[in-house]
């Protein structure tokens, strides 16, 4: 099984654990589309239920932290992809690192901030990164909290200070509690998400930055709406507390779009994972062809039954690299030895059901793809 991770980035109190288990309610639909079913980690599943009892509120508030606030551990959630029919078989993981957006602020002297290497760390080993952006911050009251609670400016250089960021790197700004600007009719997407619109005038420049520093990188955005539910009223400012009050729209939980930023990391890891289970399946073929070969010729190896030699494997070779080179899977009871020594010797099999996946999942996904200005795909 391969592995990918997905760090998520931005203020603590965003809404960044919350989209996780928010996007558990529909991943799994859409990964059924790809011919995968999934899991999903018991915690996200908890947090899940416990935002199915919104609606016994009236209104709820959350505080406006700025992003120099949060020094918690990160939280890894790892969600698996297993074929259907094969509860045993993982052909890849996704592993979400959720950091406190504390992580994030440059080291000061007065915030010296101990973990703002380690969160470079993380991002310089995940190939798909989430910039979760609070909207209302970004929109309300003439933007009056977004430079210090969105903290543009601090995560672009986060970036930026990141040299060994791989090549190719996926970034996915991710627009936090849009339900108050997605569900009215006088705004709407193309408001929120196109061209000149609100994310464009806030986060164009910063695109720009990071498209001359960086190697490469992939773009894009989308919005969730973690609730659906909800609508912002006002903000209550008492003494150097400040919180955004939201109030309840509608009777039940209902998040939309939640599972579209799993679903671009996805892409990214099957476009990944086919390379990589690509050059294991040569790997694995190579090396049985020299096996199937041999070292010593067979007039020489034949005597050496006498000194225990394993002959048999190299009649075992010859059927192992029939199987692959005939794309077919290589049953670790018939044989066990090589399956074991070998964990990616049916790597061709799992690069054909990742190759068959990967074209089903654009139509998936309701996205703006950026490329030096935004364009909707």
């Amino acid at each position: 099984m391969k592995m990918f991770q997905i760090l998520m980035v931005g203020p603590s109190r965003v809404g960044k654990t919350s989209t996780l288990a928010s996007m558990s309610k529909d991943l799994q639909v859409a990964v059924n589309n790809l011919q995968y079913h999934t899991t999903i980690p018991d915690e996200l599943r908890e947090i899940l239920r416990n935002f199915e009892k919104t609606q016994e509120k009236n209104d709820f508030k959350v505080d406006q932290q700025p992003i120099r606030i949060g020094t918690a551990s990160n939280s890894p959630y790892e969600i698996s992809l297993y074929p259907q029919g094969n509860n045993e078989e993982r052909d890849i993981a996704l592993r979400f690192i959720d950091v406190p957006g504390g992580w994030y602020s440059p080291p000061t002297q007065e915030n010296p901030n101990p973990n703002y290497n380690e969160a470079k760390e993380l991002l310089s080993q995940s190939i798909v990164s989430f910039w979760c952006i609070d909207c209302v911050s970004m929109i309300e009251n003439n933007s009056k909290y977004h430079e210090e609670r969105n903290a543009p400016e601090y995560i672009t250089n986060f970036y930026k200070d990141n040299v060994s960021l791989p090549k190719g790197h996926r970034i996915v700004f991710v627009l936090m509690r849009a339900e108050t600007y997605i569900r009215d009719k006088k705004r709407g997407v193309e408001w929120l998400m196109g061209k000149g619109g609100e994310f464009d005038k806030h986060y164009g420049k910063c695109i720009s930055e990071l498209k001359r520093t960086l190697n490469e990188i992939e773009c894009f955005v989308t919005y969730v709406e973690t609730l659906g539910c909800v609508q912002f009223t006002y903000y209550s400012e008492k003494d150097d507390k400040v919180e955004a009050v939201y109030a309840l729209k509608g009777k039940e939980y209902d998040p939309k779009n939640c599972e579209v930023p799993a679903l671009l990391a996805i892409e990214k890891s099957l476009q990944e994972a086919i390379i990589f289970y690509e050059n294991e399946a040569n790997k694995v073929l190579e090396y049985f062809k020299k096996l199937k070969k041999g070292f010593f010729g067979w007039v020489i190896r034949l005597p050496l039954r006498l000194f225990g030699y394993d002959v048999n494997k190299h009649a075992r070779a010859d059927d192992i690299v029939e199987l692959i080179q005939n794309s077919r899977t290589v049953d670790p009871q018939v044989f066990p030895e090589e399956c074991k020594s070998h964990p990616f010797i049916n790597a061709h099999i799992v690069r054909e059901r990742l190759k068959n996946a990967k074209p089903k999942i654009s139509h998936l996904v309701d996205v703006v793809k950026i490329d030096g200005r935004l364009r909707s795909t």
